[in-house]
């Protein structure tokens, strides 16, 4: 049984704790967008409940949202305890309750108050009628990123640093913008093409399967931001992309979340449930910050292994090593503070070397 708050959004009516953007008045073209309740794996519930506010506030004055108390009563009803991680038909569920066109999971990778802080965010958004990622965006930060010279533009507070981040990527949802580009990424960093069938590419979109970790201070999480980045990477290179919860559902069913690599069965339940051409998936084999306060140096290393989903056949592998202060440039400005922002600036460049690029299609015609 639908809640009474889901029945208030398919009549139009409003109640109190729901957001309900373009209720009663023509939607706009992107259409409704069910932002679901913020994953937050920092533990720091203030944050997480900044961060949404500041997200759905930015995005509910360009686009038709639900969001909020409404979500909340919902998936409550429909017993998602985690929605982020549902497959795409419980999420159907949800989209068909609402009577929205589209769903976004928000997820509060990294929260961190020090000096300086540190946040890092990914969303997702799936529409109702597939299993691909339609939009995927990743925002990290430190209080670090704008100092200038004499401490100028330093942020010293979380809490601006987490608002400034969500309104960042809440415009970039909006306008689904895939981000302005990065400079190349400096590194040491190796690449191969062992099988030349790149044709797989271009039987079926890829799926990601959840990377591994071994330097890491938390190999768990640090697996999790790779997974990730790398959608995110790929996603902005033009790629179709499964769903996350799509690929952890069938991994799930087959008994075990696998990492890092799949077994001949794992790869053939793949397959045979959502048809992917290739798989991608990887190792992040250094995740560290050394140095204090204003020296605050990111080390990142991660490979990319692209598999073909029909035979299990390597067909390209690559690896980066990279230091976010090896090229500082003039005053500092191309200095890199954020262990995130880094990881996904070297996925990004492995996604480039490894795959041919394509026309990006995320933008709305």
């Amino acid at each position: 049984m639908i809640g009474n708050r889901a029945i208030a959004i398919l009549l139009g009516i409003a109640l109190p704790g729901a957001s309900l953007a373009g209720a009663g008045t023509t939607a706009p073209a992107a259409g409704t967008l069910l932002v679901l309740p913020v994953q937050d794996r920092s533990g720091d519930p203030a944050i997480a409940r900044l961060v949404e506010q500041a997200f759905v506030g930015e995005l509910g004055g360009r686009r038709s949202v639900v969001a909020g108390g409404t979500v909340r009563d919902v998936a409550r009803t429909m017993r998602l305890r985690d929605p982020r991680r549902a497959p795409p038909s419980a999420l159907q569920r949800l989209i068909d309750a609402t009577g929205a066109d589209a769903v976004l999971a928000l997820t509060i990778l990294r929260a961190e108050r020090g000096a300086p802080p540190r946040l890092a965010l990914s969303a997702f958004e799936l529409r109702s009628t597939g299993l691909e990622v339609s939009w995927a965006g990743f925002e990290s930060a430190t209080g670090l990123d704008d100092k200038r010279p004499l401490g100028l533009g330093r942020i010293d507070r979380l809490e601006e640093l987490a608002e400034r981040a969500a309104r960042r990527l809440a415009r970039r949802c909006a306008d689904r913008s895939p981000g302005r580009p990065a400079a190349p990424l400096r590194g040491e960093l190796a690449v191969q093409v062992v099988d030349e069938r790149m044709a797989a590419l271009e039987q079926g979109p890829l799926a990601v399967v959840p990377f591994d970790a071994i330097d890491a201070d938390d190999a768990s999480l640090a697996a999790e931001i790779a997974t990730d980045a790398a959608v995110t990477a790929l996603w902005r290179a033009g790629r179709r992309v499964i769903w996350p919860g799509a690929v952890r559902e069938i991994l799930l069913q087959r008994g075990r979340l696998a990492r890092g690599g799949l077994a001949p069965l794992d790869r053939a339940a793949l397959r045979a449930a959502l048809s992917p051409g290739v798989l991608v998936t990887g190792t992040v084999e250094r995740f560290v910050e050394t140095g204090q306060a204003d020296a605050l140096r990111p080390r990142v290393a991660v490979s990319l292994r692209v598999i073909a989903a029909d035979d299990g056949r390597l067909v390209a592998i690559g690896g980066i090593d990279a230091d976010g202060h090896a090229h500082p440039g003039a005053f500092g400005r191309r200095t890199i503070h954020g262990l995130e922002t880094l990881l996904l600036r070297a996925q990004s460049e492995l996604v480039t070397r490894l795959l041919p690029a394509r026309r990006h299609a995320g933008r709305a015609p």
